[in-house]
């Protein structure tokens, strides 16, 4: 989705902001997961149905806190997700009904402490099937930045390891030096292989900014009723690729 608007080869910002596909069916079976264990499992294809457009639904729509670390440069990174439901509201211009809505803040930590919220945003989407429709982003003394999704597809109601699709494309808007900047940007969702009874579920982002191309996967280990065993997010861009779990 939309990752905070700094430069994107930065260390110090390795963290942009962050949609996690972290898919709830209670906020205790989601909270705290992740905490940067290693993973030792070889990926294994599933031949389940997994819960694309329920796991969607319950995550935007839950409550919750969810947290990762990596280690870089000899640094620990940690990344706390809030997810926090709020009031559906109407935006008669973009949709016919109101829309639901969720906040988004995300805040990292380097050796646990500089801590430092990275970015904060409203998601507008509606349900069955799950779609999103708009991003709205504070950006604190700039002001608040809209981006509508001009191409939206709803999320499928199951799917299987190595499926993937289309979610939303639609404008990417960041700034650099006080001047707003818009590109593009395409969120796909998928399905990557984990064990013979869980997989990732990722929600993918692909966009271009003012250092070239980048992109983000937010995945969470979910079994076939939308059960969380783990979290992980991974941010590439032509400089560097790191990976939170």
């Amino acid at each position: 989705m939309k990752f905070n608007k700094s430069k994107a080869g930065t260390r110090s910002r390795a963290v942009r902001f962050v949609i996690v596909s972290c898919l709830v069916t209670a906020i205790a079976a989601c909270a705290n997961v992740g905490g940067g264990t290693a993973e030792t499992r070889q990926p294994a294809s599933s031949t389940l149905d997994f819960p694309v457009d329920a796991a969607l639904t319950r995550f935007f729509s839950t409550d919750a806190t969810y947290n990762a670390s990596t280690s870089f440069g000899g640094d620990k990174y940690d990344l706390h997700l809030r997810v926090k439901p709020s009031p559906d509201e109407s935006l008669p211009d973009i949709s016919p009904t109101p829309l639901k809505t969720t906040r988004q803040i995300v805040v990292t930590a380097v050796n646990s402490s500089e801590y430092e919220t990275t970015a904060a945003e409203k998601i507008f989407y509606s349900t069955s099937p799950f779609t999103l429709w708009v991003e709205q982003d504070d950006m604190g003394e700039l002001g608040v930045m809209i981006d509508i999704f001009q191409e939206r597809t709803g999320a499928p109601i199951t799917a299987k390891v190595g499926q993937f699709g289309h979610l939303a494309t639609g404008p990417f808007s960041y700034i650099v030096d006080d001047v707003l900047v818009v590109s593009k940007q395409v969120v796909t969702w998928s399905l990557e292989p984990d064990t013979a009874s869980t997989a990732w579920l990722c929600i993918n982002t692909n966009a271009v900014d003012e250092d070239g191309r980048f992109s983000q996967s937010d995945c969470a280990r979910i079994d076939s009723a939308g059960a969380i065993s783990g979290y992980r997010a991974k941010f590439s861009n032509s400089q560097e690729t790191i990976e939170y779990r």
